[in-house]
């Protein structure tokens, strides 16, 4: 199938790790751990650029806890991504585009950032974060807002 028929307008251009911490006190996790996942995020920019294009950065932060008796594993994350598309969206259609998509997007790079950097830092197990329903995620965010 030729991907170019079916490529969404909207287009992330790049991604960075913003802010990274970790606190372990586990040598391995089995699964049986308690865990909290907290997820936020934020768009810092919308507006116009000379590439006849509407650009907009947000950030993700995710706030994951596992934890058994004393041992606890906590991980901060924030992750920043640049999105763009074409200038004729409207910028609330662009906003709604970064609520979903671009959280979606973030969060896909948030997963597989914290599975390879957990399966690193212990000697059995690592932390695989749950899928998420993004749509669900943005409209109870919404609720939140209002």
């Amino acid at each position: 199938m030729n991907t170019e028929k079916v490529e969404s307008c909207f287009q992330m251009i790049g991604a960075r790790v913003v802010d990274y911490k970790l606190h372990n006190d586990f040598v391995s996790i089995d699964g049986n751990e308690k865990k909290k996942l907290d997820m936020t995020h934020t768009i810092s920019q919308i507006g116009k650029n000379s590439d006849d294009c509407v650009l907009g950065i947000m950030q993700l932060t995710l706030k994951i806890q596992l934890w058994k008796g004393k041992e606890k594993l906590k991980i901060d994350l924030t992750i920043e991504g640049c999105f763009k598309a074409p200038e004729d969206m409207a910028d609330d259609e662009f906003e709604k585009m970064l609520n979903v998509n671009g959280t979606a997007a973030l969060y896909s790079i948030a997963r597989s950032f914290v599975l390879s950097n957990t399966s690193q830092v212990l000697l059995d197990g690592k932390v695989i974060l749950p899928m998420v329903n993004v749509v669900e995620y943005s409209r109870s965010n919404e609720k939140t807002k209002e």
